[in-house]
């Protein structure tokens, strides 16, 4: 059996500016089918319990959130490098993983922060805002299946690489709000999908 990397869109945000360092309240992945491109659903489902596990081992927390994927035959670069993703928990009523991600200081991290915290400006004044969330880059084991036609139902996360930033995720991560001093608006940045 073969190993494949998967890169799987998720996560909501909000920021916070906590010692000089901005924080930003996620949802790294919620459970259930996730969309592909063109915002069609896919044939690929996470349910609540390998979300559980990985939350459990820690598999969320200190890992790197890049501005966007590497290509597919790149590597991350430390030129897009913006945080750490900290204190990962299941949410029930949300069937989700939430947690925090706060950014370094630098270019990648500050271009990045500027984004977000307008995007939520807006979205607190009630302006459509685009579909930027996160997505996790990840090894996983998935379930056995008959046939083709079946969906792939993921088993387990083997390793975590890292939580990016990036346009339209596929997992239902949003940005959930700033946790900032600078009278930033926390609204949930929930664009609307067609």
């Amino acid at each position: 059996m073969s190993e494949e990397q998967v890169k799987l869109s998720t996560g909501i945000i909000l920021s916070a500016n906590i010692s000089g360092r901005r924080e930003y309240s996620v949802r790294f992945i919620r459970a259930g089918r996730v969309r592909a491109a063109g915002n069609k659903i896919s044939n690929v489902e996470v349910p609540p319990d390998p979300i559980k596990t990985a939350i459990a081992a820690g598999m969320l927390n200190g890992r790197a959130s890049f501005v966007d994927h590497a290509g597919w035959f790149d590597y991350p670069s430390i030129k897009s490098l913006a945080g750490v993703t900290l204190d990962a928990v299941w949410n029930e009523d949300e069937q989700s993983a939430d947690g925090t991600i706060r950014l370094y200081d630098g270019p990648a991290a500050d271009a990045l922060a500027a984004v977000l915290d307008g995007m939520l400006q807006d979205a607190a004044e009630g302006i459509p805002v685009p579909d930027v969330g996160l997505s996790l880059v990840f090894w996983p084991k998935w379930k056995p299946r008959d046939n083709y036609e079946d969906p792939l139902v993921l088993s387990e996360f083997r390793h975590i690489e890292s939580v990016d930033f990036v346009f339209e995720p596929a997992a239902d991560g949003r940005i959930i709000a700033a946790l900032s001093a600078a009278n930033i608006p926390t609204p949930t940045l929930t664009p609307t999908l067609s």
